[in-house]
């Protein structure tokens, strides 16, 4: 590069200390201190103004600008950071910025957005830069950001393959003990739990956690985070006080470190809501996903994927204690809105549609008006993201799985039928297997046909709720079905 003046390298210097300084504390967990050292990082770059000297530095600073915007949640201004940090980069000749702007814009189109594809087709391109630049340390990051891109997407399997090599590879570069493996044991654990592979979770997840405890302690944002997973692994297994201790103490954890009003906050408040909603405590569910809410409304807009995801589940709480009114007027709001801004086939419509289906469900008398929502959830998603994903799995079950309520039996066979090789194939866990198979016996008897069939269904199905703790009543339920059933057959 050119020749710098002597004030030039110390600028340089000094610039480069705050960049080092900042990927110290996040490597550590420290995310407040890095949050103001990347703001010192934004003072000093606007106090010296342009020069070609800085670009390369610039384009670090908007790197690192876009990783604390991530950990705030302000995913939009981490894009805006990546593309700008590509941009500088690219201009001054940093190949490795340029790269790693681009593994990390990757990552966020392919986890946030519905920009799937988008993100995968940048892979040609990062893997060209990755072979010129033989980084080893950037490989494994390249190959984590994929798996999480892949889990994202509903691909479990190729997650749990590429998890296995970013350890692989992490075993001959870094100590036992190192954040960064104990992260890649955790997020391994995460797409065992998403593959129904719950004890192998487990282990994986407390490993991850186990190795952050002892390198980084028991106060660390890093731990709470693993606290917040592990909590919502026990309640999926129906182990109710040990995940609200864990979702307690993961919430305790970030209060102190990160202060009340920090996004991931949500994420551990969402936890007990889901508790007292499986304990039918429906006030301190309300209570819980109010604060969720308007934790979110501070940062984000009503558009917002998670935005929506937060009015949904506040309204469901809200139609339970009565308020059904209040209820509906919300999720009709987040669809109008969502409407208006982006069309009336946007992904982020499904999850509102779905919400105010559920409403009309509950009811009972307006199954017509529940069903038209979900089979319009049904088309945003098959049109969006393809038939096998799970989004259009989740649409297409609630289709199905309302017209067998409704006792529309023909109607229903054919989407079952569609429904049940997709869930297995996303290999989701047993119990939401088992109550597909119980509404494909029910269609299959009720109509006539494949009678053996039916009821090695309806037994399977059985088999499997009775080992799932959220669902003993729905196990009993179908037992119950199966005697009735029988009896019918002996005395006809």
């Amino acid at each position: 590069g050119p020749l710098l003046s002597e004030s030039q390298q110390r600028e340089m210097e000094a610039l480069q200390a705050l960049i080092q300084q900042a990927r110290g504390q996040k490597f550590l967990g420290q995310i407040t201190q890095s949050a103001e050292t990347i703001g010192k990082l934004q003072a000093q770059l606007r106090s010296l103004g342009t020069g070609a000297h800085l670009d390369s530095i610039r384009a670090q600073a908007e790197y690192w600008m876009g990783v604390q915007s991530v950990n705030e949640q302000d995913f939009e201004g981490a894009e805006t950071s990546f593309r700008a940090s590509f941009a500088i980069a690219k201009k001054a000749g940093d190949l490795r910025t340029s790269t790693d702007s681009s593994i990390a814009l990757m990552h966020l189109l392919g986890t946030h957005g519905g920009r799937t594809e988008q993100a995968l087709a940048m892979q040609v391109y990062v893997e060209a830069d990755l072979r010129v630049l033989a980084d080893p340390d950037l490989l494994v990051n390249y190959h984590e950001q994929l798996a999480a891109i892949y889990m994202h997407a509903g691909r479990y399997d190729k997650a749990l393959r590429e998890h296995a090599q970013v350890l692989d590879r992490m075993g001959t570069l870094y100590e036992a003990d190192d954040p960064r493996v104990a992260t890649a044991h955790f997020n391994r654990g995460v797409c065992l739990d998403l593959l129904g592979r719950l004890k192998e979770a487990e282990i994986a997840m407390s490993k991850g956690r186990g190795l952050i405890e002892s390198r980084l302690g028991a106060e660390n944002p890093d731990y709470a985070s693993m606290q917040r997973g592990l909590a919502l692994l026990a309640y999926k297994q129906g182990r109710l006080p040990e995940a609200e201790e864990l979702a307690l103490s993961s919430l305790t954890i970030r209060e102190r470190s990160l202060g009340p009003q920090h996004p991931t906050i949500a994420e551990s408040v969402e936890i007990l809501a889901a508790i007292a909603k499986q304990r039918g405590d429906w006030p301190r569910a309300k209570n819980f996903l109010q604060r969720v809410f308007d934790l979110r409304k501070m940062r984000l807009q009503a558009t917002d994927e998670r935005m929506v995801a937060a009015s949904v589940n506040l309204a469901a709480a809200l139609a339970e204690l009565g308020q059904r009114e209040e209820a509906e007027t919300l999720l009709q709001g987040v669809i109008d809105e969502i409407e208006r801004e982006f069309g009336v086939m946007e992904f982020r419509l499904v999850r509102a549609l779905m919400g105010l289906g559920n409403l009309h469900d509950v009811d009972g008398g307006e199954s017509e008006n529940a069903l038209a929502l979900y089979l319009r959830a049904l088309a945003i998603t098959e049109a969006k993201f393809g038939a096998s994903h799970p989004r259009s799995v989740d649409a297409l079950t609630m289709v199905s799985h309302t017209l067998v309520e409704r006792e529309r039996y023909r109607e229903a066979l054919p989407l079952l039928e569609r429904c049940l090789p997709l869930r297995i194939a996303a290999a989701e866990p047993g119990d939401r297997v088992a109550v597909t198979k119980w509404y494909l016996a029910i269609s299959l008897l009720e109509t006539g046909v494949q009678r053996k069939r039916a009821a090695s269904l309806a037994k399977e199905a059985v088999a499997a709720l009775r080992v799932a703790p959220e669902d003993s009543e729905l196990a009993a339920e179908v037992a119950r079905w199966i005697r009735a059933k029988r009896s019918e057959e002996h005395t006809s």
